[in-house]
C-alpha cells in the first residue's frame, strides 16, 4: 500500500513537471516563431506625418505610434491593457472625436461661466468706487495700526533703559583715575646678536665641516652604483612593455583583428555578409507603395527624373508610382510600407555567425576580460 501511494506521489510530481517543461517550450516556441507584423505610413501631402503600428504574439502585444504636427504619441499595450502611451484615445479615431468634442464643450461651458463671475466683479468694484469714502474719515484702528504702536512702545522702553545704565556707568568709573608715575620705565640698548641667541634653543649642534667632508669621500653611492641603478631600471621598463603586449593581445580591439591571419580574417568577413544579408531578407519590408507628384523647375530635368523612377520601378520597387510637374519646384507624395519577420530565424543567423572559430574566440576572450 505505502510503495502504491509513493508511486502515485511520484506519477503526479512527474506530470506537474512534464506539463510545466511543456508549457515553457510552447512559450519559447511562440515566442520564437511568430511573426512580428508592422505597417509604417509616412508623407507631407497632408502635414508633415508619420503613422507606425506593430503586432506580435498574434495580436497580444500591440504598438502604436503617431508623429504629426511636431507632436509625438504612443501607446503600447498587452492583452488589450494599456502599459505605456502619450495619448489616450489614439486607437479608436470615434472615440478620440467624441473624447475631443466633450473637451471642447466643458472648455466652452467653463470659459462662459469664468466671463460671467467677471462682469459681475467688475461691476461690484464700480460701485464700491462710486460709493462715498466712510471709512476713511472714520477713526478706527486696524490690527496693523496696533501693532505698530506695541513695537514703538517697546523701542522707547529699551531706549530708556539703555540711557539709564550709561548714566550710572558713567557715575562709577568718573572718578577712577590711573597713575602712571608709580611705575619705572627704563630703556636699554640691545644688540642684535644677544636676540637671536635668546631665541635659539641652548642643546643645538654646530655644523663641522670636517665631519661633512668625511662622509662626502665615504659615501656609499658610487658611480658603479649609480650605473647598476640604470641597468636595473631599463630591464624594469622592458618587463613593463611586454606586459603591456600581451595585454593588448588578450584584449579584443582593433589590433586584436589588425593581427589576426588572412585566413580568419576572410571568415570573419565572410559571416559577417551572409548574416547581413539574412536579416536585410527577413526585416525589409515585403510591399511598397510611393506615391508622389514631384518637380525641378525645369521641364528636361522633370523628364529626366521620371525616366528614372521609371527604370527603378520596373527594377527595384513595383508599387513606385510618379507624376511630374514641370512648371514648379516641389514634392508631395506619401509611402506606405508593410512587412514580416520572426525572431527565431534572427537568432539562428546570429548563431551561426558566432559559432565560426575566430569569432568565437574573440567572444570567449571578450567575457573573460
Amino acid at each position: 500500500m505505502v510503495l502504491n501511494i509513493l508511486l502515485l506521489i511520484l506519477k503526479i510530481i512527474g506530470i506537474a513537471l512534464l506539463s510545466i517543461i511543456a508549457l515553457a517550450v510552447l512559450i519559447v516556441l511562440l515566442v520564437l516563431l511568430t511573426k512580428v507584423k508592422y505597417n509604417i505610413e509616412c508623407g507631407n501631402d497632408s502635414g508633415t506625418y508619420f503613422k507606425g503600428r506593430l503586432s506580435y504574439l498574434l495580436g497580444i502585444v500591440k504598438a502604436k505610434a503617431l508623429y504629426k504636427d511636431d507632436k509625438l504619441y504612443y501607446v503600447l499595450k498587452i492583452f488589450g491593457k494599456r502599459l505605456l502611451g502619450s495619448e489616450p484615445d489614439l486607437e479608436n479615431n470615434k472615440s478620440s472625436k467624441k473624447a475631443s468634442e466633450q473637451y471642447k464643450n466643458i472648455k466652452e461651458s467653463d470659459d462662459k461661466n469664468i466671463e460671467k463671475d467677471v462682469s459681475e466683479n467688475n461691476k461690484e468694484e464700480y460701485e464700491t468706487e462710486k460709493e462715498p469714502e466712510i471709512i476713511k474719515n472714520q477713526d478706527l484702528k486696524t490690527k496693523d495700526d496696533l501693532k505698530y504702536e506695541k513695537e514703538e512702545k517697546e523701542i522707547q522702553t529699551e531706549n530708556s533703559s539703555f540711557s539709564e545704565k550709561k548714566a550710572s556707568w558713567q557715575d562709577r568709573y568718573s572718578n577712577i583715575k590711573y597713575d602712571y608715575s608709580t611705575e619705572d620705565f627704563t630703556v636699554r640698548r640691545v644688540k642684535i646678536n644677544e636676540i637671536s641667541n635668546e631665541n635659539e634653543p641652548e642643546n643645538k649642534e654646530k655644523f663641522n665641516e670636517k665631519e661633512f667632508n668625511k662622509d662626502r669621500e665615504n659615501n656609499t653611492y658610487s658611480e658603479e652604483n649609480n650605473v647598476l641603478k640604470e641597468e636595473i631600471k631599463e630591464e624594469i621598463k622592458e618587463e613593463i612593455k611586454e606586459d603591456e603586449s600581451g595585454d593588448t593581445e588578450n584584449k579584443v580591439n582593433l589590433k586584436y583583428f589588425l593581427n589576426l591571419p588572412m585566413e580568419d580574417k576572410k571568415i570573419i568577413l565572410g559571416g559577417a555578409y551572409k548574416f547581413l544579408k539574412r536579416f536585410c531578407k527577413t526585416v525589409l519590408p515585403k510591399t511598397v507603395l510611393i506615391n508622389a507628384k514631384a518637380g525641378v523647375g525645369d521641364p528636361a530635368g522633370t523628364g529626366l527624373m521620371l525616366a528614372l523612377c521609371g527604370i527603378f520601378k520596373g527594377l527595384f520597387i513595383e508599387g513606385l508610382n510618379v507624376s511630374g510637374d514641370f512648371d514648379n519646384v516641389m514634392f508631395l507624395g506619401n509611402a506606405k510600407f508593410s512587412g514580416k519577420f520572426t525572431l527565431g530565424y534572427l537568432l539562428y543567423s546570429a548563431l551561426c555567425f558566432i559559432i565560426l572559430k575566430p569569432v568565437r574566440k574573440a567572444v570567449i576572450l571578450f567575457i573573460k576580460n
